[in-house]
């Protein structure tokens, strides 16, 4: 009759094969989750990386990468819009896209626009920060409020909306209004802008 012992020793865990096994895939478990711990800790690492002021102020001021988008930004903001529509145009006049950059130290990098915001990227570092769009807009709105938008050269050329406004005021409309009855009659311009203006009301009204 076996005895108690023997038992025992039949129920070794030493060369239990499922056992090995359960070992070697909780230790592999282990390292991976070891390395995404340290991927995690360099990704935070990266995000919490600031580009100095200088860098994001000379970015920003180079507007959205389009032609004329510069003017735009800024006549749009001269037009007093809320905070929110602000940053939804911004948005949209930048799009999805970027460029290649050269930050103030002489260094290179990429400034991205999508989605989410405006991301300056260093190469070959890979160091990045990125604004959401809100936090975009604010920074546009101080440096046009203190003048650092746009410099001397480019203040002396007039926005497109400028231009505009120029134009009709040459023919007889300022800030929306008509000034000149006149012109109703002997120019047809003047009298398809009065009538798109009549419509607007109307829809708005409807």
């Amino acid at each position: 009759m076996d005895g108690p012992d023997e038992r025992l020793q039949g129920s070794g865990r030493g060369s239990d094969p499922e056992r090995v096994d359960f070992q070697l895939s909780f230790f592999a478990t282990e390292a991976e989750q070891i390395a995404q711990i340290d991927q995690r800790a360099e990704t935070e690492q990266v995000s919490a990386f600031s580009f100095s002021e200088a860098d994001w102020r000379a970015a920003l001021a180079s507007g959205s990468g389009f032609a004329n988008g510069k003017e735009r930004i800024a006549a749009y903001y001269a037009e007093h819009h809320s905070a929110k529509e602000r940053t939804a145009f911004l948005k949209q006049e930048y799009g999805t896209g970027g460029q290649s950059w050269t930050f103030q130290d002489g260094s290179n990098g990429f400034l991205d626009y999508d989605a989410r915001g405006i991301k300056l990227r260093s190469y070959p570092k890979g160091q990045e920060q990125r604004l959401k769009w809100s936090e975009v807009e604010k920074r546009i709105h101080v440096l046009i409020a203190t003048g650092q938008y746009r410099d001397e050269a480019e203040q002396t050329v007039p926005t497109e909306g400028e231009i505009l406004r120029e134009k009709l005021a040459e023919r007889g409309i300022v800030n929306g209004q008509l000034v000149d009855p006149e012109k109703l009659d002997s120019d047809p311009f003047i009298r398809q802008v009065v009538a798109d203006a009549e419509a607007t009301k109307e829809t708005v009204s409807a």
